[in-house]
């Protein structure tokens, strides 16, 4: 632990990917990274390069790039994580059109007949918006108010 940071060790390492690949269909996680984890159930990955400084010298509570957050029922990945390890995942994957794309951006929720109550990454083409739980056939949008955008480039 260095400060209020946990590395994960290959026991964490083994407990991420065994929720990735049961959620997702992840079977590999990237072997030149490190992950971390910060007292609110966030997790970061960051190359190794940034463990030859003295981190007991910095005062930090993040670095890094965040990718997602342990939730009580599974994983949820911030746009970053979906981006990065969307194209890894080979299973609750939740295809939307340019309209649907469209509306999730400005921070519609999205209708879902597909899943239920699980978590799924959001895929327009070959781009991942983020991942979110479906719940009652609706997938609630949680993308913070500074990410959201009023208007969509190509939209009249």
């Amino acid at each position: 632990m260095i400060g209020k940071i946990t590395i994960l060790n290959s026991k964490d390492r083994k407990i991420l990917l065994q929720t990735l690949n049961e959620i997702y269909g992840i079977e590999e996680l990237p072997e030149l990274t490190y992950f971390y984890q910060n007292k609110k159930e966030k997790l970061y990955v960051v190359n190794k390069e940034v463990f030859e400084y003295d981190l007991h010298e910095i005062r930090t509570n993040a670095m890094g790039l965040y990718i997602g957050t342990f939730m009580v029922d599974g994983f949820r990945f911030s746009i970053d994580g979906s981006q990065i390890f969307g194209k890894l995942a080979k299973k609750n994957i939740f295809d939307v059109s340019e309209k649907e794309r469209n509306e999730w951006i400005k921070g519609e929720d999205l209708f879902c007949e597909e899943f239920e109550n699980e978590y799924v990454l959001i895929k327009c083409g070959e781009d991942f918006l983020c991942s979110a739980k479906v719940k009652d056939g609706i997938i609630k949008n949680h993308v913070s108010k500074s990410r959201k955008q009023k208007k969509v480039f190509g939209e009249d």
